[in-house]
């Protein structure tokens, strides 16, 4: 597995583009703590099926839910440790992806 590493804005420039991506795991520590929602809300790739979203404290309802919207074919979502996701915003994803998520952990522990 290849780990890249970008600030903010590079990475939001560098999934704008990502039509074909299948999946993405982004993991909190000293490089990405100041990810932001923008990183997500660019991104629309119909082919995204996995996502794995680790510690990222700053990631916010909205992102989540713009995510699921825009890459409707994920089947594997996983937020460990982004605490200030709420009940509403997972109830709002499963209900976007009704049918299509097989695997979702939603940890904030």
């Amino acid at each position: 597995m290849t780990i890249f590493v970008f600030p903010d804005k590079g990475l939001s420039l560098l999934l704008k583009n990502q039509t074909d991506l299948e999946l993405i795991h982004l993991k909190s520590g000293s490089t990405y703590t100041h990810l932001s929602d923008k990183c997500l809300t660019v991104l629309r790739s119909p082919k995204l099926i996995s996502v794995k979203l680790e510690g990222l404290d700053q990631l916010t309802n909205n992102a989540v839910i713009t995510l699921a919207k825009s890459c409707p074919n994920i089947c594997e979502l996983m937020l460990p440790r982004c605490s200030e996701l709420t009940d509403g915003c997972i109830q709002t994803i499963t209900t976007l992806l009704r049918g299509k998520l097989v695997c979702s952990v939603m940890c904030n522990c």
